[in-house]
């Protein structure tokens, strides 16, 4: 039996069709991405990233390639018989043909879209969002996953030192070519088991890696709940008389600006636009650290961002935090206010500036320098707010 059924049958009629498909294969892809954009891009792995027979046959027919020309190349194989064969994605038809593809695009020394395609196969069906099941047989808890990224695992996983699941996957992909690149150039059907199994088992180690430490920390709940019984998107936004699409919208920009706040560490650019004449850059930069290294302050965090958007949403015509107005809003002074939620904030800026800054301590007992400083922590986290909802 021949050992080169998908070199001969299947790789050919990729070289044959792509030069004349380049720009519908090309389409496909970005539409696929395009669609799960924010899944994909996201921090933490929390959504499901569903790749269904719509998907398998949009890529089929941009290649003007029969999915039963590949099966039948599947059948002729060693393990084409084999029932029980592992690994499983080897004998489906969108896997092979897309390990075909990434060759091609090897050989032509193309590696923009090996990359790409390579970064398509991992979120195939086979790969990435069987995988994700797995691990998650119910969808993870986003609160609780941002704990497990920012504080369970170690610097240098690869999930946080790529900022993204795209780039963690897209690195584990470059990974993979660079290391097989003889299988690949060979391509024997036992050369093409082998690229399937360790790209999927590439993936699941990755995936293994954060289940082991989310479901401890979920069972143990050492993660901070941001979501805090009294705030119900419902609920708190009926306290400012708010509808119920708003309410949702507020809370939708509120978890957007946590996360980004939770998973991007201190924003140096962020800092330099929160400067005045009493707080300069590093100092502010030095600030902020403070308060985001103590976990318990994620939660004055948050109470400190729903304040500011749900009180704007209170009083704007646009409810949209992606405007000057909003910014203006949250530094604009309210010195005399007798609002419970804005005492409340000055009490969650002024115990964090007592705590974090010893200049602070010795100079806020001139009026004009406290207020200063606390603009500079407000501007910090209205142009986090801002930046997160773009």
């Amino acid at each position: 039996m021949s050992n080169t059924n998908i070199k001969d049958k299947v790789a050919p009629l990729v070289e044959k069709n792509m030069p004349s498909s380049i720009h519908k294969y090309n389409s496909v892809i970005t539409t696929f991405m395009s669609k799960r954009n924010t899944s994909m891009f996201s921090t933490i792995p929390v959504d499901r990233i569903y790749y269904g027979a719509d998907d398998i046959k949009a890529m089929f027919d941009c290649l003007g390639i029969s999915i039963k020309d590949v099966e039948n190349a599947i059948a002729n194989t060693y393990f084409g018989k084999q029932s029980n064969f592992n690994p499983r994605a080897a004998k489906d038809p969108l896997t092979i043909l897309m390990v075909c593809v990434i060759r091609y695009f090897m050989i032509k020394k193309d590696k923009k879209n090996a990359d790409i395609s390579a970064a398509y196969l991992a979120f195939s069906g086979k790969f990435y969002p069987s995988i994700h099941y797995g691990s998650f047989k119910i969808p993870p808890q986003d609160y609780v996953m941002e704990w497990v990224i920012n504080n369970g695992l170690n610097n240098k996983f690869i999930l946080k030192s790529q900022g993204s699941l795209f780039g963690a996957i897209m690195q584990i992909c470059k990974t993979w070519m660079e290391s097989y690149e003889r299988k690949f150039r060979e391509f024997e059907d036992d050369d093409v088991v082998y690229l399937i199994s360790q790209l999927h088992s590439r993936i699941r180690s990755f995936m293994i890696n954060i289940a082991r430490v989310y479901y401890p920390a979920y069972e143990n709940k050492d993660y901070i709940t941001y979501n805090s019984d009294n705030e119900n998107p419902e609920e708190f936004g009926g306290k400012y008389h708010l509808a119920t699409s708003d309410s949702f919208k507020a809370e939708k920009s509120i978890q957007k600006a946590m996360t980004f706040i939770v998973s991007s560490g201190v924003d140096y650019r962020l800092c330099k636009l929160s400067t005045n004449e009493s707080v300069h850059t590093e100092e502010i930069k030095s600030i902020i650290e403070s308060i985001l290294n103590d976990k318990h302050n994620l939660i004055t965090m948050r109470r400190l961002v729903s304040i500011l958007v749900y009180t704007y949403f209170a009083q704007a015509k646009d409810k949209d935090v992606v405007t000057l107005s909003f910014v203006t809003y949250c530094v604009t002074p309210k010195p005399n206010t007798k609002d419970q939620d804005f005492i409340e904030m000055k009490q969650i800026i002024e115990d964090w500036l007592d705590t974090n800054s010893v200049k602070y301590r010795k100079r806020k007992h001139r009026l004009a320098t406290k207020n200063n400083y606390n603009r500079a922590v407000l501007m910090y986290v209205a142009m986090c707010i801002y930046s997160a909802n773009k």
